[in-house]
């Protein structure tokens, strides 16, 4: 073998060792099933799953936000997937918009519900919600079904989804109890 052979032999070598290092979120999940289910999963992260299987499935986190109660995100191109831990165990799982959306993303409801939906397109789907918190530029709408939509109230993405968190159905009768889900 000559020397250009084994400078592409080490090249090959080094790009699938990175490659197996690093996957992307969507190689790590396996998500050939990318649905979004309220009350249960997003993908193959489900509500109540313990931490250590949450991450031999999506690998190490891009970024934990607490000690305490802690919160991974793992992003991926033009989203992220947002993992809210209590007690060793997912408390809540969704995805967010992320700095570089492409317009396209990895996970849906069934009825084809996502990041970027127009508000329209959540009361046709999902209803009125059972509780709401308002923040100054942002709200969230929690359903006792088990989805929350967090959705901008200003700007040039006003009325539009920025994140769908999943979580145990539970019914919310308070503004906190909704407002909580995102932490």
């Amino acid at each position: 073998m000559g020397r250009i052979e084994r400078v592409l032999l080490v090249l090959v070598a080094l790009f699938a060792l990175e490659a197996f290092a690093s996957p992307s979120v969507h190689a790590q999940t396996g998500d050939s099933d990318q649905s979004i289910v309220a009350g249960q999963r997003v993908g193959t992260a489900y509500v109540g799953m313990s931490v250590a299987a949450l991450l031999q499935i999506l690998g190490e986190p891009t970024r934990r936000i607490g000690s305490a109660r802690p919160t991974y995100v793992w992003t991926y191109p033009g989203g992220e997937i947002i993992v809210a831990v209590a007690s060793n165990r997912v408390w809540s799982v969704g995805i967010g918009w992320a700095s570089g959306y492409t317009g396209t993303q990895l996970y849906a409801t069934a009825s084809g519900l996502t990041v970027g939906a127009s508000l329209l397109d959540v009361d046709a789907q999902l209803g009125k919600p059972n509780a709401v918190w308002s923040g100054r530029q942002s709200a969230i709408r929690c359903y006792n079904s088990g989805i929350a939509i967090g959705y901008f109230k200003s700007g040039s993405w006003s009325g539009r989804v920025f994140q769908i968190m999943v979580f145990h159905p539970v019914a919310f009768k308070s503004v906190n109890a909704c407002a909580s889900i995102w932490r």
